[in-house]
Parts: structure tokens; C-alpha cells; sequence
């Protein structure tokens, strides 16, 4: 009996000594990460997109500036002008079936016309250049100081949030650019990885997005980002968006892209559609905007920063 019991406890010690070898190895090659501490936002104030529920105002904000005019009193621009209407209603439609798949019901207020003056407003920022430095100073510095002052100065953001009884409040704000400027590009203001300035979440949405018209998908993409989704499609350069690895990228590409955070065109086709969305919120922007409250695998085993819904345990 005192014979077995030695062999036993030498088969475990052995057991002991080979999976340690083979930690230590995986740990050495890089398979596992022995030191990884998981990497956590510590933001409290979440701007004026706080979490994508309940009710939600966007407000459509038709911005002239130095270079780039809106002029209603011309046709095409009016049409032009109905058309974001109409993409902001289906992007909201969109949103609305999709939060129904995490069983979340969530509501939005938006103009539907030029003629609601709680949340439709025209303005101009005669000597500014809205996309001059735009990536290093908004973007990336997380400022937009003459936009920030046109809302101050001209939108009751608090009567918008009690006449409505909403929670959140993203600025929509319409660029009249041509196609061929090029370096006109759809992106955010938004509380990521620390707290604005000033509360208020930008959407810049040019008319054209590089070569391409804007699409429900771009308006949709981009307001995501203001509830803290991240981009799929490209590792932080940056520092400003969560962390993701060039491994991460490549993981979405062969098993999330179809998701609209990994790109907002058809999946299969190619198409830009002007009348739909054919792409999903799958779980891994459900996580990062609160709607998937379990993390997923993919987000230690890439190194990727957690959610900002996802508290430090």
C-alpha cells in the first residue's frame, strides 16, 4: 500500500514538472502571457451618449464652414438635405431591430424634416475649416471647440432632453462636401477612454465619404462609436480606441465581418445601398455598447481594452 501511494505521488509530481515546462514554453513562445493584466476604462462621465437604451435624440445639425456651403435655397441641396432625413430614419429603424435581438427597446427622437426646430438647426462657421487638423485635434485630442460652441450657443440641449424625456443626445452634423474631396471623412467626437471637455457627442458626416455617397450604414457606424463601440476594421494606432491588435483585426476579418463596425458596406457585394443596412451588431459591438454583458474571449486573448460598461471585478 505505502509502495502505491509513493507511485502515485511521484506520477503527480511528474505530472507537476511536464505542465510547468510546458507553461513556462507557451509563456516563452508567446501563447500565453504569464504577466497579462486585463486592461480596464476607468471613464465616469460617458459625454452625452451614456449607454444605448432608452430614449435617444439626435440632433441634425446642417454645419456650413469656410470651404463646404449649404445653400437651401437651391434644389439640390434641398434634396440632398431630405436625403439625411431619410438615411437618419432607417439608420434608426436599423438600430431599433437590431437592439430587439439583445432584448434591448430602445427609442429615438430625430428631425424628419427641416421644419422641427428642436431638432433640426442650420449654421456656419465662416473662418473655420472643420476637417483642417481634424484627426490630431478632434479625433485624437478629443476637442471641437467652435462646434462645441455653436451647440452652446445656439441648441437647448437640456429642453431637448426634458421635452423628450431622453437619456442620451448625439449631434448629427451634415457636411455639403463634393466628391472629390477626398479628404472629407466620416468620424466621432466621443467619450472613450477619458471624459470630453464639454458633454456633447459629434457625428461628422460629409456628404460624400471617400468617393462614396453617405449611406444609413456611415450614420449608423459612426453613432455607434458615441456609445462606445470600436472600430473592427483597423488596430489602434492611436491609443483612443480600445487597444485593438493587429491579431484582433485579423480575427474580426475571418469571423466578425459582417459586423457594421468591420465595414458598412454589403458583405458580399460590395454595394453602398442608400436604403438599407445589410450588416449586423454582433456580440463583440453588442459588448462593447452594453449590450452583451458577457466579455468575450477574444478580448484577453488579444490584449484588447474591456468595454467602459465593463467594470474592473
Amino acid at each position: 500500500m505505502k509502495k502505491k501511494i509513493i507511485s502515485v505521488a511521484a506520477l503527480i509530481a511528474v505530472f507537476a514538472v511536464v505542465a510547468a515546462v510546458i507553461i513556462f514554453e507557451l509563456d516563452r513562445y508567446n501563447v500565453i502571457d504569464l504577466d497579462y493584466v486585463p486592461k480596464y476604462l476607468e471613464v465616469e462621465d460617458l459625454g452625452s451618449a451614456k449607454q444605448l437604451d432608452g430614449r435617444t435624440a439626435f440632433v441634425s445639425v446642417f454645419l456650413s464652414d469656410k470651404y463646404r456651403k449649404w445653400d437651401f435655397s437651391q434644389e439640390r441641396d434641398r434634396k440632398k438635405r431630405a436625403e439625411c432625413f431619410e438615411y437618419t430614419r432607417i439608420a434608426t429603424d436599423w438600430l431599433v431591430s437590431q437592439g430587439e435581438k439583445y432584448g434591448k427597446q430602445i427609442e429615438f427622437c430625430y428631425a424628419k424634416n427641416e421644419n422641427d426646430d428642436m431638432l433640426y438647426y442650420e449654421g456656419t462657421l465662416e473662418d473655420t475649416d472643420i476637417y483642417l487638423n481634424w484627426a490630431d485635434e478632434k479625433a485624437i485630442g478629443k476637442r471641437a471647440p467652435d462646434e462645441w460652441e455653436f451647440i452652446d450657443n445656439n441648441i437647448d440641449f437640456n429642453m431637448i432632453g426634458e421635452k423628450y424625456g431622453c437619456d442620451n443626445i448625439v449631434y448629427h452634423i451634415f457636411i455639403n462636401n463634393e466628391p472629390e474631396n477626398r479628404e472629407c471623412t466620416a468620424f466621432c467626437l466621443c467619450a472613450y477612454e477619458k471624459a470630453l471637455e464639454r458633454p456633447h457627442e459629434l457625428c461628422f458626416l460629409p456628404m460624400y465619404y471617400e468617393g462614396l455617397s453617405l449611406t444609413p450604414a456611415v450614420i449608423a457606424h459612426e453613432t455607434l462609436h458615441t456609445f462606445g463601440a470600436t472600430d473592427l476594421y483597423s488596430w489602434d494606432s492611436t491609443g483612443v480606441t480600445f487597444g485593438t491588435t493587429g491579431s484582433f483585426v485579423e480575427y474580426c476579418r475571418d469571423h466578425l465581418n459582417d459586423d457594421i463596425m468591420f465595414a458598412t458596406m454589403n458583405p458580399i457585394t460590395g454595394d453602398a445601398p442608400t436604403d438599407r443596412i445589410d450588416r449586423e451588431i454582433t456580440y463583440m459591438t453588442a459588448y462593447f455598447i452594453g449590450w452583451n454583458r458577457n466579455t468575450p474571449f477574444e478580448i484577453d486573448h488579444f490584449k484588447v481594452v474591456h468595454s467602459q460598461f465593463d467594470k474592473k471585478k
